[in-house]
């Protein structure tokens, strides 16, 4: 407009070795005019080990994936993702998680001799300048085949978030998910059977 503009200028590496993918991406926003602000003045100029980071810039890296194991005893499989979102990163058109840093941990296992693979993800981020936030997910799958179509799938999603309310004090939110499922597609039937209990030993609840 034309009182200011935002612009992203943004580029990625990426590399193989050895069948295992590693990527870099960055992305360095500017902005004319009024832009994002800042609730806590700490949280700006930060630093990765040791290495001043851009308060407009952000960071994001993955390797997919680590292979560990062989075909006797089955395959491990991890995939780390990370990223650093600066407080003043400011994109209008896309993606613009700012004051955010943390990572995920991706990884699953593909039981031998048997049709079942076993997932997991870890997630853990924080935030500092806009709202002081930690949060962290943990969610666990097993997934099996059968004869004749039948599948099922069991997971486990836990949720934590803790807000800083000023005073020394926190509130954490806590929040539960269960689910399972049974089902058959094949000329044989066609059903499925689910149950999911959301907010476990909350007060909200829900089976």
């Amino acid at each position: 407009n034309v009182r200011g503009f935002a612009s992203v200028t943004a580029g990625d590496v990426r590399y193989t070795f050895r069948n295992i993918d590693f990527s870099l991406e960055y992305a360095q926003s500017a902005t004319r005019g009024p832009g994002p602000t800042v609730r806590n003045q700490d949280a700006l100029g930060q630093k990765f080990l040791g290495l001043p980071l851009s308060d407009r810039g952000t960071w994001v890296g993955e390797i997919r994936s680590i292979h560990v194991g062989n075909a006797k005893f089955g395959t491990i499989n991890v995939a780390p993702f990370g990223f650093i979102r600066g407080p003043l990163y400011d994109n209008r058109l896309g993606d613009s998680d700012r004051d955010v840093r943390g990572f995920t941990l991706n990884s699953w296992y593909l039981v031998p001799a048997r049709a079942i693979t076993l997932s997991n993800s870890y997630t853990h981020w924080k935030k500092k300048a806009s709202i002081r936030r930690d949060y962290t997910e943990l969610y666990s799958e097993a997934y099996i085949e059968f004869v004749n179509g039948f599948t099922g799938k069991v997971f486990y999603r836990r949720k934590r978030t803790t807000d800083d309310i000023g005073n020394g004090l926190s509130r954490v939110d806590k929040n539960d998910d269960i689910f399972v499922e049974a089902q058959v597609e094949s000329r044989l039937a066609w059903f499925r059977v689910e149950g999911k209990v959301k907010n476990l030993d909350t007060p909200f609840s829900k089976q």
